[in-house]
């Protein structure tokens, strides 16, 4: 079988040494020799391979530039600080009834009126609960979760008020032509 390599104006085709899959080499040189998927297949399994080294160099490295990493966090957080606060206020803006609820279990669990079980009502898990409003406009409403039986339940919310919002969209579409 003749197979023919063409030059083309963004780089030049090559055989992959580990699949023998034909690729495109980028313009400039490569010293892998594979195509992007043996090649991230590769990192991959050294990733993985070499887990415990990668993290006891990352910890060295954090141990002897302690300084250098705290002035970075000093600056960032400078740096942003307004913009952290813009952001905060318009999220108090517009969640007021979700940003009252928080402040109300908060504030009862500050003063004792609230305590956190630490178990999930929902698995049963004794882990770090977290207060799940289901109705925000019931604020004293709620029912504890762990993380992720939590994270579970806002991505139903989510999906659940996601199809509503299509579903009343699609309705007042009906009958209408769109995009005249």
């Amino acid at each position: 079988m003749l197979i023919c390599m063409v030059e083309h104006a963004a780089g030049q085709k090559r055989r992959c040494s580990k699949c023998g899959n034909w690729y495109e080499r980028p313009g400039r040189d490569t010293k892998h020799g594979t195509c992007k998927k043996c090649h991230a297949k590769d990192s991959r399994e050294w990733y993985f391979k070499n887990r415990e080294k990668r993290l006891a160099k990352c910890r060295e490295w954090q141990k002897k530039n302690r300084e250098k990493i705290l002035g970075y966090l000093r600056t960032s957080y400078q740096k942003h600080r307004e913009e952290r606060i813009q952001k905060a206020r318009q999220y108090e803006r517009e969640h007021k009834l979700e940003v009252h609820a928080h402040h109300v279990v908060a504030w009862a669990i500050r003063t004792g009126k609230l305590k956190n079980p630490g178990v999930c009502s929902n698995c049963g898990m004794q882990r770090t609960t977290e207060a799940h409003h289901a109705d925000y406009s019931k604020p004293r409403e709620i029912v504890w979760l762990c993380q992720p039986c939590h994270a579970i339940f806002d991505r139903r919310r989510r999906s659940e008020s996601a199809r509503r919002y299509n579903d009343d969209r699609t309705e007042e579409g009906r009958g209408q032509v769109r995009g005249i």
